[in-house]
């Protein structure tokens, strides 16, 4: 085994799950990758320690800047403007700190969590509840 150095590597796992309706579904399964065996093959995290990944992994990418670290954002919710002018809301799940030494506001999306300060319409980060900052916006 030899220990990955590069924070930011990952590797694509393809997922697929059987519905009760008999059809299959498939997505990919974004994974960082924690060592390399002695074949050059990502090693990840699994239940009982390091592991291959299972399924049919296609390639591994590199994040210019990963997230290292996370902190607790109780309380503070991610805010997008809306064409119309009003605002949406989404409770933070966690910020999370880069390498870079950024911290960015983290929610839950597509089964994972997403870093939002680059999305089109964000408008930043409030604390306390959304339905009392809304009443308050101009």
């Amino acid at each position: 085994m030899i220990p990955n150095t590069v924070p930011g590597v990952r590797v694509s796992i393809k997922r697929i799950e059987q519905k009760c309706n008999g059809e299959q579904y498939a997505w990919w399964d974004v994974q960082p990758v924690i060592a390399w065996d002695s074949d050059g093959c990502p090693l990840i995290a699994g239940r009982s320690g390091l592991r291959s990944p299972n399924g049919a992994w296609q390639f591994c990418e590199m994040m210019d800047d990963p997230i290292l670290r996370m902190a607790s954002a109780q309380g503070w919710s991610a805010r997008w403007r809306m064409e119309d002018g009003s605002f949406s809301h989404e409770p933070l799940i966690g910020w999370g700190i880069k390498a870079s030494g950024d911290v960015v506001p983290l929610v839950y999306a597509d089964r994972c969590a997403t870093d939002v300060s680059e999305d089109e319409n964000f408008d930043g980060v409030i604390l306390g509840h959304a339905e009392e900052q809304s009443e308050h916006q101009d």
